[in-house]
């Protein structure tokens, strides 16, 4: 059984960089020696030194699922390519398609595609994700 595939001919938004955010976390450790492997209870089983909650500080990656979530309607979303769901902007040939046609290459205005797109680039811009509209080809696998 193989896979599936289509190629998508169209507008699309392609992440250049996501922003990472600083997290504050805490980690429940000896008080004493942080390399002591804790079990339950308040106290080392180690030296028996109380354990205390340990703050640090870790790099967590933007979410960009829960940003799309908000968009799926309109958007399609493969690694860090979103596409557009339908067929304003675009054309979709799957492996079966047998394609005799001119091509419309008015459908791939990218200002048309921008006007379209401006909440989900508007929210792009507010968490500092770094993008760029452009028309590309890509296969897509299912």
């Amino acid at each position: 059984m193989g896979m599936d595939f289509s190629v998508y001919i169209g507008s699309a938004i392609t992440i250049t960089k996501t922003p990472t955010k600083e997290e504050k976390k805490y980690k429940i450790v000896c008080s004493s020696d942080a390399k002591h492997k804790l079990a339950n209870g308040d106290f080392c089983p180690i030296c028996g030194s109380p354990k205390i909650n340990k703050e640090f500080t870790k790099e967590v990656q933007f979410n960009l699922g829960e940003l799309w979530e908000d968009f799926e309607d309109d958007f399609y979303w493969d690694e860090n390519t979103f596409m557009e769901n339908g067929s304003k902007f675009s054309m979709r040939i799957s492996e079966d398609d047998c394609i005799d046609t001119d091509l419309d290459l008015s459908i791939f205005n990218l200002d048309k595609f921008r006007v379209y797109a401006k909440n989900f680039l508007k929210a792009l811009d507010e968490n500092k994700i770094e993008y760029k509209v452009s028309n590309i080809v890509r296969t897509i696998w299912s």
